[in-house]
């Protein structure tokens, strides 16, 4: 939760009268206002393009010593940098990288301790295929893009080893999130490929060996996702872990998955990255863990990590199950989402905004205000589609 403090509005009035024995103090001020790196809009003209990468010349103003970044389409890429001289309180350099499909937007951020920039960009357009010797620039039937790949790896647990974590629909969302985006071949994307872990497959080795398999299969280009539907928890050291099949709540460390496997998963892929996530249930033994993701979900969608991130709820709402609906309400509006719903423009296009809008607006009609699902996007990164409606 994001909670902004208002300064108290100042009222014209008249002086302060001098103190007794000589005129008021001085206010104390803070020897020094902290600002973030800032990236310099890239020139286009000082872009160079060869035939399996690109050079893009850079200039941040910083005081401190900074890290540079590169991302293309909001997904970390790796890249050589090279420091060139620079006025004083700049730095500049030239990032040297893979050169990406047209299309592609291409960001360049810069950290240090004081936090991380705003990012400075541009679209790799028809000129750089012209550059590099392909199509020429302008041409009337320019080579469309290929279709994505998407890789989706689904866990849901519904029926635990203790009994008394067992939930009503987390395996049943699960099966059921897979199957949508599986129709999704020959649609959005050109290939899918799915696993889907439930119930007792879902113990803390296999989650460990799809969440391996996510992470190395995905390319750039390609989109992967991740559906997480069962009981999160906080530990007493302020991490989230997810709970397997075999998880006990007394145990986390020794049977629950850490937050650092979600994070490294997510951060490796190569391609864009979608995560979904339904783990505060209440009634249960094991509680919400509703402060440590909201946490997770921040951290997995800044702009070092870029990830964008569906979840359940808000605050300290629970995710809500019914039987009349078949699924959890998350659930139950993500898919009515993808199969139609959140083609808000009439274009047989979902993106993950819309796609957001939507469910928001479905969670909060299902449950009458009770839950308000929240979705977090990477700073700088565009609306893009995850799936077509079927004509």
């Amino acid at each position: 939760v994001l909670r902004v403090a208002r300064a108290p509005s100042t009222i014209a009035s008249d002086p302060p009268p001098a103190a007794a024995n000589g005129p008021w103090p001085a206010p104390v001020l803070p020897e020094q206002v902290l600002f973030p790196p800032v990236v310099a809009p890239i020139n286009l003209g000082t872009v160079e393009v060869r035939k399996t990468e690109l050079k893009v010349p850079v200039v941040v103003r910083a005081d401190k010593p900074i890290k540079l970044q590169v991302r293309v389409d909001g997904r970390p890429v790796e890249a050589g940098f090279a420091q060139e001289p620079a006025a004083a309180g700049s730095t500049a350099a030239v990032a040297t990288m893979p050169l990406p499909s047209p299309g592609s937007l291409v960001q360049v951020l810069a950290q240090d301790e004081n936090g991380v920039s705003e990012p400075s960009g541009f679209l790799v357009g028809p000129e750089f295929d012209a550059a590099r010797g392909g199509e020429t620039a302008g041409s009337p039937t320019p080579r469309p893009p290929p279709q994505p790949r998407l890789f989706i790896l689904a866990i849901g647990i519904s029926d635990y080893q203790l009994p008394q974590y067992k939930l009503g629909f987390a395996a049943k969302d699960a099966k059921d999130f897979t199957d949508a985006m599986i129709r999704q071949k020959g649609r959005l994307y050109r290939d899918v490929q799915a696993r889907t872990l439930v119930n007792e497959q879902a113990n803390l080795p296999a989650i460990l060996a799809g969440l391996k398999w996510l992470s190395e299969t995905v390319e750039a280009g390609d989109l992967g996702m991740l559906f997480l539907a069962g009981h999160g928890m906080n530990a007493a050291t302020g991490q989230y872990y997810f709970l397997p099949h075999e998880g006990n709540h007394r145990q986390l460390a020794e049977t629950g998955l850490p937050e650092a496997a979600l994070r490294d998963t997510l951060g490796r892929m190569r391609g864009k990255a979608l995560f979904f996530v339904d783990t505060c249930y209440g009634g249960n033994a094991v509680g919400t863990a509703s402060r440590e993701l909201a946490r997770l979900a921040n951290d997995l969608a800044s702009a070092e990590n870029g990830v964008v991130v569906f979840a359940s709820s808000s605050g300290r709402q629970l995710s809500e199950e019914n039987n009349a609906w078949g699924n959890g309400a998350f659930t139950k509006a993500v898919l009515a989402g993808l199969s139609g719903g959140a083609d808000l423009t009439n274009t047989g296009r979902i993106t993950f905004k819309a796609l957001d809008f939507y469910i928001s607006e479905e969670v909060n009609k299902m449950t009458s205000g009770r839950q308000t699902p929240v979705t977090i996007s990477p700073l700088g990164v565009p609306d893009f589609a995850i799936a077509r409606v079927a004509e």
